[in-house]
């Protein structure tokens, strides 16, 4: 039996595991959003890459999505995302040198439906 740990070190991995529930507006509708901790992060990081508000880019993502719930179709644009940054195919460059990717250039100031606000 593992004994309780009060180290930073040790609850850091749970912290980054722990799920998150965000409600977002977007278009004009409230929705709940559950996600990993350091999901919410690379998410946030993904919209400032974007110039684009949090709920901008969740707006575009459930645009694209195909029949997922919207977090899990969150995650699998972060991990796209990731792939692309980390072996970028000639074509997925954009001519500023930023990645592409089917919700738009990182650094082309977002697209998406509304401003709405982030809870959380």
């Amino acid at each position: 039996m593992r004994r309780p740990t009060n180290r930073a070190a040790d609850r850091a991995p749970r912290a980054a595991s722990a799920v998150v529930k965000r409600s977002l507006t977007i278009a004009g509708h409230s929705t709940s959003v559950s996600l990993e901790e350091a999901f919410w992060r690379a998410l946030r990081a993904a919209a400032a890459r974007r110039g684009a508000s949090l709920p901008a880019l969740v707006a575009a993502i459930d645009d694209a999505r195909a029949g997922a719930n919207l977090s899990s179709a969150i995650r699998v644009f972060l991990l796209a995302e990731v792939t692309a940054q980390n072996n970028p195919a000639p074509e997925a460059v954009g001519a500023s040198g930023t990645m592409k990717s089917d919700f738009g250039d990182s650094g082309s100031g977002g697209a998406g439906r509304g401003n709405g606000g982030l809870d959380g």
